[in-house]
């Protein structure tokens, strides 16, 4: 998994994703791998040492070449209390990297199309930690990560500019 904080971890939903992490985190750190990027700080260091999950986390911190974590992650995830149209998970879907966000994100609609396969998931309420680790846990079956992943194609061409000023 990858999460990227956007300079505001807290209202990006990094601590409903922690809560939901630690769900489905094994003790030593053989489950889900949280890759987070951005700027972090003591805070949230402190936070994931005090919930155990440091085996289950690694911390990037901030980098301008996002396609490295986009391809090292099998899903992004960014359980945002508010974006008028999250970049990071457009930018995701892009790669080919299923994504799971909010109903609170303008770009929702991108990841679960009513017309379309499910390009991931999207959790009505960033603090319905069970909903969250429970998505997760989806995309973790290898089957419904394939679905995720095959519905991603094509998205850059559909968002390209191009096609945007075509329209």
């Amino acid at each position: 998994m990858c999460s990227s904080d956007l300079m505001d971890p807290w209202r990006k939903g990094f601590e409903p994703l922690l809560l939901a992490l630690k769900k489905v985190a094994r003790p030593d750190g053989s489950g889900p791998v949280l890759l987070l990027v951005g700027q972090f700080g003591y805070a949230e260091f402190e936070k994931i040492s005090r919930m155990g999950l440091r085996p289950s986390v690694r911390i990037i911190g901030l980098t301008r070449d996002m396609i490295g974590p986009y391809i090292a992650a099998d899903v992004t995830v960014l359980p945002t209390f508010y974006d008028p149209a999250s970049k990071v998970l457009v930018e995701s879907m892009m790669m080919g990297t299923p994504v799971i966000g909010t109903a609170f994100d303008g770009s929702s609609d991108l990841v679960a199309p009513a017309e379309m396969p499910a390009r991931g998931r999207v959790i009505s309420d960033p603090w319905d930690v069970d909903g969250l680790a429970r998505a997760i846990t989806t995309l973790s079956d290898p089957g419904e990560l394939s679905r995720c992943r095959a519905a991603t194609q094509g998205i850059a061409e559909q968002l390209s500019m191009r096609t945007h000023v075509e329209r």
